[in-house]
């Protein structure tokens, strides 16, 4: 019997390549499937990896932006320049140049105490080092001897116009050096160096915020390794220190390494810039499985093996499921970590905008400050020379009006003498004005009300501007009371007055208003603080003064005025009394149309006080009194002594307090006044008034001086019930002066 072989209908063949081909589509569809979550899974690593180092690297860029602004206000401090200010006067470290180092040591010592890094302090040392790299001020730990040796020039960094970060290999540990340059006047005057441990702040920002990241940082200082963590040290070639060739610092790149991870797979290294830094965070990531000839093996297994793998489909796609499900969760967490750093960099971008603000804010009160330096420093230069030149007048003017009354009016010199005269008391004014100017006029202050003095100076104020201006008055409803010596505002509308009918050039107007001002945080007044102010507002419609003139006009002896026109203390005497009273002065003025000054006195909680009218002089000015005159100036304390013999009292002369005090104990009678000079080099003239009022308990004082200084006033404001004489003066001025306060008026 023949055996006939038996073919597969049409119907099987069919049925069986379906099947086959069923079967290889659903492997090629697992197996695309598989490929696609690898490269997910690897771009999701990937941008997770970026997130976690820039966040990192923005938290390191903030914190060495602080740390250089802290250096930077730390140069730039009020120490430093004081120290600065001493050495440029010539002050020696013998005298006085060592009491501001030892103010700089202080200054320093708080700085650093005032710095943490989580529960340690964050700088290890703070120091001040001169242009010649020699170590001035030194804040070492606690235990650490001040000083030391070290080679201080190599942190030097004269050409960097602000602070730069430095890297120190000298020592047992790592630490990073933060160097700020100092200037005075334009010039480089030394550095201000910290230090800050390098394991502290890789531990505190580098290896604490690795817990969220599996993934290891190298930080990488310009093109140099400077620390590689233990679980990256094996994908580094070995004797290599310093970054490939082709990387370039400032980028990021994304490059193969050598190496190999633990799991034999290859690794990535992705440098990230810490910006406005010279530091990099290289992170190490392990690469997943990548797309090599190894997958198209795997396809040609699994269609080899079609039955086995139809037998396990279940369970592939339970797995896959699995996978898949594990894959969305891990792209919604980068999703959610993408949300997370958004709103960070979001928070970050706002507070730099907000520092940017500051910065700028700061800058105006830093150029506010200088100001305010350079016009307190003419202010002490003027109020030394008002001093000395007040004890010349002195003479000059005693002596002359003693002449004057030894000769007849008709003798050839009498009127020689009158013009002698006549000089010396203009160049006294002009010596006041300076004294207002650096804060040193005697003042006796009253709680007044604005409205009500410059009422009462209406009349003269329109004799002095002539009849072709307009005056126009403007008082303020409910004007709060402020505290003030009422010839101080007199001096203020004279010198505006004075001021605005120079610069209006025919008929023109002039108008003096007053009101209340409330003045908030953020105000656009200079220097002005927040707080209740009462205005004193002076405008006239005049020629103006141009941008370039406005930052000068407060400045001594600076006039626009012709030569003989103007002295240029008017506007000085005006600045000098408003910050003398705590207030603020600002100026508006644009040429051809007119200024406008607007002063700001702090309102007072106190009531007015109504002026009491003084109480008539005596014609006779005469005594019989005895008079301790106490003034180390030879020529004067001979004028003084001449001029008050001649109105009939007793003097007992001393030059200093030790001979007062010896004259006094044997003086056998009573002493009725002391007339004694501030500022003596033995004691100051309050100390020797106590002494001799323990002698002499109804013992009446006379304080003599060419300005206040705080001994009897706080700021040029006197003490309540004590009486003073500027100089200088003349012999009728200082014989009322003397009855007025023998017979305690």
């Amino acid at each position: 019997m023949k055996l006939v072989p038996r073919f597969p209908t049409p119907l099987r063949r069919l049925a069986v390549f379906s099947i086959g081909l069923g079967l290889v589509v659903a492997m090629g569809y697992l197996v695309v499937v598989q490929v696609r979550a690898q490269v997910a899974l690897q771009q999701a690593a990937l941008k997770q990896a970026t997130f976690d180092s820039e966040r990192r690297a923005t938290a390191l860029s903030y914190f060495f932006s602080e740390q250089r602004d802290f250096l930077r206000d730390l140069a730039e401090s009020r120490a430093l320049q004081a120290y600065f200010e001493n050495r440029a006067l010539g002050m020696s470290l013998a005298y006085g140049l060592q009491a501001s180092l030892l103010v700089v040591q202080e200054r320093f010592d708080q700085a650093r105490q005032s710095k943490q890094l989580g529960e340690q302090l964050l700088y290890e040392r703070l120091a001040f080092v001169d242009p010649a790299g020699r170590l001035l001020a030194d804040s070492p730990p606690p235990g650490a001897k001040r000083g030391g040796q070290g080679d201080w020039q190599r942190f030097l960094a004269p050409a960097s116009p602000g602070p730069a970060i430095l890297c120190d290999r000298s020592g047992r540990e790592l630490r990073i050096i933060i160097s700020a340059p100092c200037f005075f006047k334009g010039r480089y005057a030394g550095q201000a160096l910290g230090w800050i441990s390098f394991p502290r702040i890789d531990h505190y920002f580098i290896e604490g915020k690795s817990e969220v990241s599996r993934y290891p940082d190298a930080i990488v200082f310009e093109r140099e390794y400077l620390h590689i963590p233990s679980a990256a040290r094996h994908l580094i070639p070995s004797g290599e220190s310093t970054l490939p060739a082709e990387v370039q610092p400032g980028q990021s790149y994304e490059f193969p390494l050598t190496g190999r991870t633990s799991t034999g797979m290859g690794a990535h290294a992705m440098l990230v810039p810490v910006k406005a830094t010279p530091f990099s965070l290289m992170t190490f990531i392990p690469a997943t499985e990548p797309l090599d000839s190894r997958s198209p093996r795997q396809i040609v297994y699994t269609t080899g093996g079609l039955a086995l793998l139809f037998l396990s489909a279940m369970f592939t796609l339970m797995r896959l499921n699995t996978n898949n499900a594990r894959l969305r969760t891990r792209l919604e967490e980068t999703i959610l970590r993408e949300k997370a750093v958004d709103e960070k960099n979001r928070e970050l971008a706002a507070e730099i905008a907000e520092r940017t603000r500051a910065e700028a804010e700061k800058a105006r009160l830093s150029e506010e400050l200088k100001q305010a330096h350079k016009m307190d420093s003419v202010g002490r230069l003027a109020g030394g020379v008002a001093h000395d030149f007040n004890n010349m007048l002195g003479v000059i003017i005693g002596h002359t009006d003693i002449a004057i009354e030894s000769l007849d009016p008709s003798h050839p010199v009498h009127a020689n003498l009158e013009e002698i005269s006549k000089a010396a008391n203009r160049s006294a004014d002009l010596t006041r004005q300076l004294l207002a100017f650096a804060h040193k006029q005697t003042i006796a202050p009253r709680v007044m009300d604005l409205n009500e003095t410059v009422a009462g100076m209406l009349k003269m104020l329109k004799r002095l501007i002539g009849e072709n201006i307009d005056l126009r008055w403007r008082p303020g409803r409910g004007l709060w009371p402020v505290r003030v010596d009422p010839s101080q505002i007199d001096q203020i509308l004279a010198n505006l007055c004075v001021n605005a009918r120079d610069a209006i050039s025919g008929v023109g107007h002039l108008t003096i208003e007053t009101g209340n001002r409330v003045i908030l945080p953020g105000t656009a007044i200079p220097g002005a603080l927040p707080g209740e102010y009462v205005l004193l507002a002076v405008s006239d419609d005049g020629c103006g003064m141009s941008e370039e003139v406005l930052p000068q006009i407060f400045e001594p002896f600076f006039t626009t005025k012709d030569i003989g026109q103007g002295t240029g203390l008017g506007l000085a005497t005006v600045y000098g009394i408003v910050k003398q009273n705590r207030g603020f002065i600002e100026v508006r003025s644009e040429p051809s149309r007119g200024t406008v000054f607007e002063i700001l006195l702090p309102r007072h909680s106190g009531e007015i006080e109504r002026a009491r009218p003084k109480a008539p002089v005596d014609g006779v000015l005469r005594g019989k009194e005895t008079i301790l005159l106490v003034e180390d100036e030879p020529v004067l304390l001979e004028l003084t002594s001449q001029m008050v013999e001649m109105q009939g009292y007793q003097v007992l002369a001393a030059h200093s307090p030790g001979e007062a005090l010896r004259l006094s104990e044997a003086h056998p009678g009573p002493i009725h006044l002391l007339m004694t000079d501030v500022v003596m080099p033995e004691m100051n003239g309050r100390d020797l008034a106590r002494q001799l009022m323990s002698l002499y308990p109804q013992l009446r004082c006379l304080f003599i001086s060419g300005y206040t200084s705080d001994v009897i006033a706080h700021h040029g404001v006197l003490e309540e019930g004590l009486h003073f004489l500027q100089k200088p003066y003349t012999a009728q001025v200082l014989a009322k002066k003397v009855r007025e306060v023998l017979d305690g008026r």
